[in-house]
């Protein structure tokens, strides 16, 4: 377990780290779990995706007021995507990334939010 608000030399780790979970794409199971030490909300993430990219919203600069006025800035949010593994294309080893004409792709993921 980590923080997501982790600071090193007093800046916050700016997250954009894929994780390689598997050789290929399985069953579904649960690959992350996120919760918030204010609220009790937590979030489960399951898949079937070989990996999942974790961005900790560094960069979020949205222009528009979000909930009662707020303005979402940098680290306001995060993300966790499940993919196959970046650069799979070029490398015969990594789960496979390209679907061909006739092929059938099927992928899950379910985003299973609870509070305690």
């Amino acid at each position: 377990m980590a923080l997501i608000a982790r600071q090193i030399d007093g800046k916050q780790v700016p997250y954009d780290h894929n994780f390689c979970l598997a050789a290929e794409r399985g069953s579904k199971h649960s690959v992350a779990l996120a919760r918030s030490i204010n609220s009790g909300v937590t979030m489960e993430v399951r898949t079937t995706e070989p990996g999942v990219q974790f961005y900790a919203g560094v960069y979020l600069d949205v222009p528009v007021p979000g909930l009662e006025g707020r303005v979402y800035g940098p680290f306001a949010g995060f993300c966790l995507e499940t993919q196959v593994w970046p650069d799979a294309i070029n490398h015969a080893d990594f789960p496979k990334a390209v679907l061909h004409p006739g092929e059938v792709l099927r992928q899950e993921t379910d985003y299973v939010f609870s509070k305690s």
